[in-house]
């Protein structure tokens, strides 16, 4: 196992063109020498092609098998007989992570003819495309390139929500599709969100300069840091705002911040990061002001700190459902 994982490296080199001659010598007398080694040769040179990228949950096995085995060489050089056993272990559990690399990748990339389709599922991802922009993707989405992208142009379509790291190149300008709706970059920073039970098609923008324009019609909006863009999918009219906090992309950061915020707009924040619903039935809660600070917080301390501060209530009543109760403002 330890010298496949050696192979394996060299392997990843040799499909980056980084390999050196004797390096390239030994892989191939290595793919030569049994076909259990050309065929695992073969599994990663497909699974290079097909993803063109590197995972955020990429495992790299060789790096956490050398620093365990440092550990423990010293403790176990006398006591052979153990020192084999657990190092056995140790590779095989090496192996179980490289099949789950693997099941991860397969799992997340799938290959049309033409095009790679990237799903996060349950988990927000990181995605870099073949010309190093990056892009984040939320739980629930769905990014879609072609195989020669960045040869003669760059597109992608998005279902869901990314935030975008476009690198910049003026030749060939970044587009990305989604429902309706065009928007345009030459190299800049933004989050776009289009899930499918959304109403709109929200745009709002970090760094540089984006187009997001309707399909139909004449209506576009050029969008600059602190501003975003919708699009109504009801009446299909672009609107312009400002972004008045930075919980927009607070779902990639794990960030949520509230300075002196209106209960709606918290509340509303709320229902963004987490997934959820929030009702209210009392009218005159909608105006009560909150401030704070959260880091990935979980969804009950939020709503344990909003009761305190604000003398609510709150009782779950779906899955995805809760109830905001109580006179408000702390009175």
């Amino acid at each position: 196992m330890e010298n496949d994982n050696h192979y394996w490296d060299i392997t990843a080199k040799y499909l980056q063109g980084k390999a050196d001659l004797s390096e390239q010598r030994a892989l191939q007398q290595w793919r030569e020498s049994d076909a259990e080694h050309e065929a695992q040769f073969m599994a990663q040179e497909k699974l290079w092609k097909l993803t063109e990228y590197t995972a955020e949950q990429e495992v790299n096995t060789e790096k956490a098998w050398n620093q365990v085995k440092l550990k423990i060489d010293d403790k176990l050089r006398q006591q052979t007989p153990i020192r084999s056993m657990i190092l056995s272990g140790l590779k095989i559990a090496a192996s179980i992570l490289i099949v789950f690399s693997f099941f991860w990748l397969f799992k997340n990339y799938e290959s049309g003819d033409d095009v790679i389709v990237v799903k996060s599922g349950d988990k927000k991802i990181e995605v870099i495309l073949p010309d190093s922009s990056r892009v984040w993707l939320n739980k629930g989405s769905q990014l879609t390139y072609a195989k020669d992208f960045s040869i003669s142009e760059r597109n992608v379509r998005l279902e869901g929500e990314g935030f975008f790291d476009v690198r910049k190149d003026p030749k060939r300008p970044f587009i990305i599709q989604t429902e309706n709706v065009k928007t345009k970059v030459l190299g800049t920073s933004f989050n776009l969100r289009n899930y499918p039970a959304d109403a709109s098609i929200d745009l709002a923008v970090a760094t540089g300069r984006v187009s997001f324009k309707a399909e139909t019609g004449t209506e576009e909006a050029i969008v600059t840091p602190g501003k975003g863009a919708s699009f109504s999918k009801s009446d299909k009219h672009l609107s312009n705002f400002s972004i008045s906090n930075n919980n927009v992309w607070a779902w990639r950061t794990g960030k949520l911040k509230f300075d002196n915020e209106p209960l709606k707009k918290v509340l509303a924040d709320l229902e963004r990061f987490y997934g959820i619903e929030v009702k209210v039935p009392n009218n005159n809660l909608a105006t009560c002001r909150f401030s704070g600070n959260f880091q990935n917080p979980m969804l009950e301390e939020v709503l344990q700190v909003l009761q305190i501060t604000l003398d609510l209530n709150y009782k779950k009543t779906a899955e995805h459902t809760y109830l905001i109760m109580g006179d408000g403002c702390g009175n």
